[in-house]
């Protein structure tokens, strides 16, 4: 460091000795430094600052800061809400596996072919379709015995 310089006990920064009382009593009348994460702040800021630090029990049962908790109920509980692949409503994370069972056991028609799917089946579904007269088919075999039935002249 140069020897022009001092450090400021309060916030950490590099000071000119010059300006270094006049930083010091403006910086520690402004600021501080939080005595759990050590980053400088406002005094004026403190309490709310604090108040992230308090502790939070999610309804999950999981314990930790305030300040955490939003991204936790977001990204991470097993209690938060997703949406459901087959009905889009939203259901808690944790009753996930159950409501996909039921929910994807349901059955619905595919628009191409006009056959009866379960919803599992339905997103994996692939449907032939006939390049000659475009009629779709639920499987290859069909498919297959289309094109040799009615194009073989082809």
């Amino acid at each position: 460091m140069d020897e022009s310089f001092s450090i400021c006990d309060n916030c950490g920064e590099e000071i000119l000795k010059l300006n270094f009382i006049i930083h010091n009593i403006a910086c520690n009348k402004i600021f501080c430094k939080c005595c759990i994460c050590s980053i400088i702040i406002k005094k004026e800021d403190l309490y709310m600052h604090m108040q992230d630090h308090q502790s939070v029990i999610c309804s999950c049962g999981m314990k930790m800061q305030k300040k955490e908790h939003s991204n936790h109920q977001s990204n991470d509980c097993v209690n938060r809400n997703v949406l459901c692949d087959y009905c889009e409503l939203e259901v808690p994370l944790s009753n996930l596996d159950e409501h996909v069972i039921e929910c994807g056991s349901r059955t619905d028609v595919c628009e191409k072919c006009n056959n009866r799917f379960v919803l599992m089946d339905l997103k994996i579904h692939i449907c032939y379709e006939c390049p000659m007269c475009s009629k779709s088919y639920p499987n290859l075999d069909h498919y297959q015995l289309h094109i040799y039935d009615k194009h073989s002249d082809i």
